[in-house]
């Protein structure tokens, strides 16, 4: 049974789905919705290819029993020891306004405009989650995993 997180009069986000009917879902809003081509996002298996989840614990903890995909939510760019070293004594705490912009002058002075700029949107990607539709296989992946099974994907792709 598919799994429904929110639901209002025209408002849904599911959990999980559990076939091509799923797919279909005729609310006006679905948040963060699962794939249109019913693909899991990280192998790109078809809901067609994939195996079911089973009971509570096969693969995950929760009851997704007869799920083929369930929202999860990883970071838009896995962690890097490096960027994580040099960005964190700049932006690890909460910072004001100013003190923000002071760190921001700081980083572009030692590294230049155009690295400090990627050191920072990379630092923020890491730091900001996403809904990533995911199969069995997939779903217990950790982050470096996860990764790199999706670039073999988009690189095969090409």
């Amino acid at each position: 049974m598919k799994e429904i997180i929110i639901k209002g009069e025209r408002i849904i986000s599911f959990g999980s789905i559990d076939g091509w009917s799923d797919l279909k879902a005729r609310i006006r809003f679905n948040i963060n919705p699962p794939p249109a081509d019913g693909r899991c996002e990280c192998c790109g298996r078809s809901l067609d290819e994939l195996e079911p989840f089973g009971k509570a614990g096969d693969p995950l903890v929760g009851d997704f029993s007869g799920a083929l995909l369930v929202k999860k939510f990883r970071p838009f760019a896995p962690p890097d020891e490096e960027v994580d070293r040099i960005m964190d004594p700049l932006f690890g705490e909460a910072c004001a306004e100013d003190e923000c912009e002071m760190a921001k002058r700081k980083l572009i002075e030692e590294y230049g405009q155009e690295e400090g700029e990627r050191l920072e949107l990379y630092y923020s990607a890491s730091s900001t989650v996403r809904a990533s539709w995911e199969c069995r296989d997939c779903a217990v992946l950790d982050v470096h995993e996860y990764y790199e099974t999706l670039d073999k994907r988009h690189s095969e792709k090409l």
